[in-house]
């Protein structure tokens, strides 16, 4: 065999242990994954007692298998006070809103560390998503006030908390275009990884089909 073939069938071989580590690693992440513990945002939204948002992840590979497809999707809830009013007897309303989040991207290995992955997301095309079905008053403005005038206050008020909304989860989503040292346990079953803007280190549990 010529010194040249020789070189050549080298240089395929290691082509191909190092695609089938790449590969090997992708394959760990690829699925759906659930934020293990809610993320607290009730700083961020003006008039919240209290917010959080959850996280669901979606790694999808392409035909390459070199990056691929990304959903993230928060599940939010958050609880606002609105001001008292006549009919609410000096007392300020206290209301619980769910929401859901979604943006699409891409996402691709880090050329320099295979452990950490870049997203590029559209965030202008975030949606937000209010479940009007699901706003509840608490009490007691819930047991003096009229259920009519309840459902008007909530409906004056979607589009602020909307317009909060978009803001907040747009910019807990920007920090995820980088995620660092992906970490699987030996099971499969929870993935750990790194986002920043402030750091911070999250944890997910997979999803079952």
């Amino acid at each position: 065999m010529s010194k040249s073939i020789t070189v050549l069938l080298s240089a395929l071989a290691a082509g191909m242990a190092v695609t089938m580590t790449y590969c090997s690693k992708q394959a760990k992440f690829l699925g759906s994954w659930t934020e293990v513990n809610p993320t607290n945002i009730t700083v961020q939204i003006p008039g919240a007692t209290s917010a959080t948002s959850r996280v669901t992840i979606d790694f999808i590979d392409n035909i390459e298998k070199s990056g691929g497809a990304v959903t993230l999707l928060s599940d939010i809830s958050v609880m606002h006070t609105i001001d008292a009013d006549s009919l609410s007897q000096g007392q300020p309303y206290e209301v619980k809103i769910t929401a859901k989040a979604s943006v699409d991207g891409t996402w691709s290995y880090d050329i320099d560390d295979d452990d950490d992955l870049l997203l590029a997301l559209d965030l202008s095309k975030l949606k937000i998503d209010i479940d009007k079905s699901n706003i509840s008053f608490t009490r007691p403005a819930a047991t003096v006030v009229p259920e009519a005038h309840l459902d008007s206050l909530a409906l004056s008020h979607i589009d602020s908390w909307k317009r909060d909304l978009t803001g907040v989860i747009s910019r807990e989503m920007a920090r995820y275009t980088v995620i660092d040292d992906i970490e699987m346990s030996r099971d499969g079953d929870m993935l750990t990884f790194e986002v920043h803007s402030p750091e911070a280190k999250l944890h997910f549990k997979r999803d079952i089909e």
